[in-house]
């Protein structure tokens, strides 16, 4: 199972069901955010640092945790980052958490990442899943890449 450990690590916490996108301190469960979007906009203004862990919990959907209309569009800044899936308690114990893009059309990723030289992005414990009718992927960019 993916988790960090070791002093100065800081872990946030996404809750689709229980979550609040207004919270301050979302490094309890109580105060989680709501949406996956709010936690990278986060990283990208410096809130989530180096090193720093993302556990998005699992919800009692059992079918679809999180479902987006939009796409996640994340940049990392040249940080090392988890984000990974936890149970709804927020410990991470191999629980996969589901993010269905459904309300997607056919052309958009789920995700747009732009990614630097030095970053290293883990994903663990997630897995990204499309409509019936729809192929979504996940698309990174980076200044090095041809």
């Amino acid at each position: 199972m993916a988790e960090y450990t070791g002093t100065g690590v800081t872990t946030f916490y996404v809750d689709g069901e229980n979550g609040d996108d207004s919270s301050a301190d979302a490094t309890t469960t109580g105060g989680a955010w709501q949406t996956i979007q709010k936690a990278f906009d986060k990283l990208a203004d410096g809130t989530i640092v180096d090193g720093d862990e993302v556990r998005i919990m699992k919800t009692a959907d059992d079918a679809t945790n999180y479902g987006i209309s939009a796409k996640l569009t994340v940049t990392w800044n040249g940080r090392e980052v988890l984000i990974t899936g936890a149970n709804s308690s927020g410990v991470v114990d191999g629980t996969v958490v589901t993010i269905n893009g459904n309300g997607l059309d056919r052309f958009t990723p789920m995700m747009e990442i732009s990614v630097g030289v030095a970053d290293n992005v883990i994903f663990a414990n997630l897995k990204f899943d499309a409509d019936d009718t729809a192929q979504h992927c996940v698309e990174a960019t980076s200044a090095n890449s041809h």
